[in-house]
C-alpha cells in the first residue's frame, strides 16, 4: 500500500497541568481521519503504541498543544530526553534519556514536502519538540514504526489561533505531503 491520505491516523492529547482546553484534542476530530485522544500519561502512550494495529502501512500524524507557539509547528526532530515534569498521574520519567540505548534524536519522517511547500505564514519549522509527553510520544512512535511516515505538529492555544484555522492548516500540511 502506498502512503496516502487514506492511511492517516491522528492522535491528540487531553488536558494537562494548567491547559484545560488542549488544542490538539479539539483539532484531531475535525480532520476527518481515524483518531484517538490520549491521556497525558506515559501509561496511555505506551498502551497506545503497544496496541496500535500494525496490519498495514500507516501515516501517523501526532498533534500536541504548545503554549509557546503562535503558528502550528512542524516538528522535525524528536530528542532522546525527558524533562522533570510529572505526567497527569504524577509519574516522573526524567530528567534523563527516553531510551538509554537509543540515538540522541530521531528525524521525523512525515514532513518532507510540507517543509518546503508550506507558506512561511502558515507554519513554523521546529527542531525542538520539547521535553514533555509530546516529545516522548514522537520519539517512541518513530522507534516503533520505522517504516511509517510519522510526524508531530504542535498547535498553538485556541485563543491564539481558532480551532477551524488550526484544522485547516493541519489538513493542508497533509495535503502537501499527499497531493491528490
Amino acid at each position: 500500500m502506498h502512503d496516502s491520505l487514506d492511511s492517516v491516523f491522528v492522535t491528540g492529547f487531553g488536558p494537562f497541568r494548567s491547559v484545560v482546553h488542549n488544542s490538539s484534542e479539539a483539532v484531531a476530530p475535525l480532520l476527518g481521519f481515524e483518531h484517538r485522544i490520549l491521556d497525558v500519561t506515559f501509561e496511555a502512550i505506551e498502551e497506545f503504541l503497544a496496541t496500535f494495529p500494525r496490519d498495514r502501512r500507516r501515516v501517523l500524524m501526532l498533534l500536541g498543544h504548545s503554549s509557546f507557539c503562535v503558528l502550528p509547528q512542524l516538528e522535525c526532530l524528536a530528542k532522546n530526553f525527558m524533562g522533570e515534569l510529572c505526567d497527569n498521574q504524577g509519574v516522573q520519567f526524567g530528567p534523563g534519556p527516553i531510551d538509554p540505548a537509543g540515538p540522541n534524536q530521531r528525524a521525523g519522517t512525515l514532513w518532507r514536502k510540507a517543509l518546503t511547500a508550506a507558506p512561511d505564514d502558515e507554519f513554523e519549522v521546529s527542531t525542538d519538540a520539547g521535553k514533555y509527553l509530546c516529545n516522548y510520544l514522537y520519539y517512541r512512535a518513530l522507534a516503533e514504526f520505522p517504516d511509517w511516515r510519522v510526524g508531530f505538529l504542535h498547535l498553538p492555544p485556541l485563543d491564539v489561533l481558532g480551532v477551524g484555522e488550526q484544522a485547516r492548516r493541519a489538513q493542508s500540511a497533509l495535503e502537501w505531503e499527499f497531493p491528490s
